[in-house]
């Protein structure tokens, strides 16, 4: 049975202190957290393609290409809406 997350949490973080920050994403069920992973831009170009930590996200069975692909627009959609303009 599916149970997907009922909460994600989304923040930027600098680990390298360039202007492209990792983005630490945090997966939640039943109050608790059951993922967390970072996902970088590691060619510092803007795009997040680079996954930490590979997990089955859509509980299909596999630790796959679509998991990773979901994790990577997941954290590209959210920089924008989340990085401070300097």
């Amino acid at each position: 049975m599916l149970m997907p997350a009922e909460e994600v949490r989304i923040t930027l973080r600098s680990l390298d202190g360039d202007e492209y920050p990792e983005v630490r994403l945090e997966f939640h069920r039943e109050g608790r957290c059951y993922f967390v992973t970072f996902v970088s831009s590691p060619s510092k170009d803007g795009t997040y393609d680079k996954v930490g930590i590979k997990i089955d996200l859509n509980e299909d069975g596999m630790r796959d290409a679509q998991d990773i692909e979901l994790l990577a627009r997941l954290a590209q959609a959210a920089v924008p809406l989340l990085k401070v303009a300097p």
